[in-house]
């Protein structure tokens, strides 16, 4: 399964420690604008950097996920809100590098031709990190060195002369709140700014290989591709829109990642002119509805006869008040429906890990023959998580298909035997496999499949 990692920098010991306000305090003094903010597309240009890999391993790679971001929005702006392809550069790994001098040069020479109609777009996913207390991107050329870092001094000189009508900047980096702050408080540019940032300013960004992208980045672009029409750029909705996405995914894996995890989006603008009051009139949502399948009731008549095992209050707590509430947003928000099969799997897996971790920690009396043996106390948790899911909304049923069933089994045994330390056989689980392999044969002869 993917992996999750996190976009910070181990090089000052003071990350994100030295803000001089409240976490939040910034955004009180920007509030962002909900309607969208008008631009001529022909006229912009953009910035897309991602720092994948070092070039001199200063900082840890974050791989793919970087890159990908990056590329996406390249696309994105390219394709789709029409940036001409010639206006846009994309730096990455696979590409030209991320370097601190490519990237200033591209935004020294975008800050000067952009005129009074275009927007300059900065979006950068790498490591930031704090030099001598002030916040900084990490290129991939980044030595530990001042002069290997782009700053806000770097981007004050960048922005000094543009005519832009607004400079926007995507960051999806740990402690992208701390780099909003600073480049809002000391920034000498008079153009007006618009960044939406990953996190808050003590908070961590986190990526995810399945997904391809970091959470942010992701739900950004989706906004981008799906409720943004050409010569407009979304304001507060789109934040709103991420926010909620966001928290509603590092919900469902806070018990696998960390109990304490938390990474909120945040967005700020700061304006030296009145912002444009064209609304954007998008059309109304469509939700596609998951096919009805009423999986729990038709699991537990193929429960062996006797009592499944009584599961920890640990976990019904984090089904009812974190898993439940998240599941809710993601499908008001038309996320977690067959369609978006990537963002639905990736929803399972953190469930299925999510169930195990808390079993396995939880004190409740389950022995390891119990968890490691008896196909009844993954079923019960199974159908704890198709409880979840089809208590969203019982006309659209969400309860994922039994074919998801053996994927989540094998997450599970892996995640119990990780835990535990326990050497599986390949056969330990044979009888396991056989029953669902009959669930699955009887289930397709009575319901038809999405």
């Amino acid at each position: 399964m993917g992996s999750a990692q996190t976009r910070e920098r181990n090089v000052d010991s003071s990350q994100g420690s030295s803000v001089g306000v409240q976490r939040e305090d910034w955004l009180n003094f920007f509030q962002i604008p909900e309607e969208n903010f008008t631009y001529k597309a022909c006229n912009s240009y953009a910035v897309c950097a991602g720092v994948g890999q070092q070039l001199y391993q200063t900082a840890a790679s974050l791989g793919f996920t970087a890159d990908n971001d990056a590329s996406v929005i390249y696309e994105t702006l390219a394709c789709h809100l029409q940036f001409p392809t010639e206006h846009v550069s994309l730096f990455t790994s696979g590409t030209t590098p991320a370097t601190r001098s490519h990237i200033k040069a591209a935004l020294q020479t975008y800050a000067r031709e952009v005129p009074p109609d275009g927007v300059l777009v900065f979006h950068f996913s790498g490591h930031c990190t704090t030099d001598r207390g002030q916040s900084v991107l990490v290129p991939a050329d980044y030595n530990k060195t001042t002069e290997s870092v782009i700053s806000v001094l770097d981007l004050n000189e960048v922005l000094k002369d543009t005519r832009a009508k607004y400079f926007i900047m995507t960051l999806d980096c740990c402690y992208a709140g701390k780099f909003t702050h600073d480049l809002f408080f000391e920034s000498t540019a008079v153009v007006p700014m618009y960044v939406l940032a990953s996190c808050s300013t003590m908070e961590k960004s986190m990526s995810y290989d399945d997904l391809g992208n970091g959470f942010f980045t992701f739900f950004v672009n989706r906004y981008l591709c799906d409720k943004t029409p050409p010569g407009e750029f979304p304001g507060g909705l789109c934040m709103e829109f991420c926010k909620t996405l966001v928290e509603a995914m590092t919900a469902l894996m806070r018990p696998f990642c960390n109990h304490d995890y938390v990474m909120t989006p945040m967005g700020a603008f700061k304006r030296n002119e009145s912002v444009d009051s064209d609304l954007c009139t998008d059309a109304d949502d469509v939700v596609d509805a998951a096919q009805m399948w009423a999986g729990p009731s038709y699991l537990s008549k193929m429960f062996d006869k006797g009592p499944a095992p009584h599961m920890p209050d640990s976990l019904c707590d984090w089904l009812q008040l974190e898993a439940e509430p998240a599941l809710c947003v993601l499908h008001s928000h038309g996320i977690l429906v067959p369609s978006e099969k990537l963002v639905y799997n990736i929803v399972l897996t953190f469930l299925s890990k999510s169930t195990a971790v808390i079993l396995c920690y939880s004190k409740h009396e389950i022995s390891m023959i119990d968890v490691l043996a008896r196909r009844n106390t993954f079923l019960q948790c199974y159908l704890l998580i198709c409880k979840t899911l089809y208590g969203i909304n019982e006309s659209e049923d969400l309860v994922p298909k039994l074919s998801h069933l053996e994927s989540c089994l094998g997450n599970y045994i892996f995640t119990v035997s990780v835990l535990n330390e326990v050497s599986l056989e390949d056969s330990a689980f044979d009888d396991i496999i056989e029953f669902l392999g009959e669930v699955t044969e009887r289930k397709k002869q009575t319901v038809q499949w999405y």
